[in-house]
């Protein structure tokens, strides 16, 4: 179980910031993150997300057509633009994410619906680390 300061830091007390510091955020953060989100859980452990960590200005000039006008400058400006998408093909790596049933046989041929949006682009700042 969680402490309460631990319950209060992720329910309470977070909030979403809409500016940070000009800090850098290192390539040992991101990790940390990565392995952190690549263990999220879901279902059958099928694991579809997939996440772009961008950092190059000119990637994020090329992303900044997509983004809502609110956004681009947080966007241009944060140390890395995180784009969280869904891979629809996640089953093909089911043998070995799941390697005790046959999982994959439950999506061959199947469309796969979601109430997301495909591509969801998240600002992201490492600043708690």
């Amino acid at each position: 179980m969680l402490s309460d300061a631990n319950l209060e830091i992720l329910f309470t007390k977070a909030r979403s910031h809409k500016s940070w510091l000009n800090k850098e955020v290192t390539e040992d953060q991101i990790d940390q993150i990565y392995n952190l989100l690549k263990f999220a859980p879901t279902s059958g452990n099928c694991c579809p997300a997939r996440f772009t960590f961008i950092k190059s200005d000119e990637a994020k000039e090329r992303l900044m057509p997509t983004l809502d006008k609110g956004n681009i400058d947080k966007s241009m400006n944060a140390p890395y633009v995180v784009i969280i998408s869904y891979d629809t093909e996640f089953y093909e790596s089911l043998s070995i994410l799941s390697p005790h049933n046959d999982a994959k046989a439950g999506f061959i041929g199947k469309k796969i619906k979601s109430k997301i949006p495909p591509s969801l682009i998240l600002l992201f700042r490492a600043h708690t680390l």
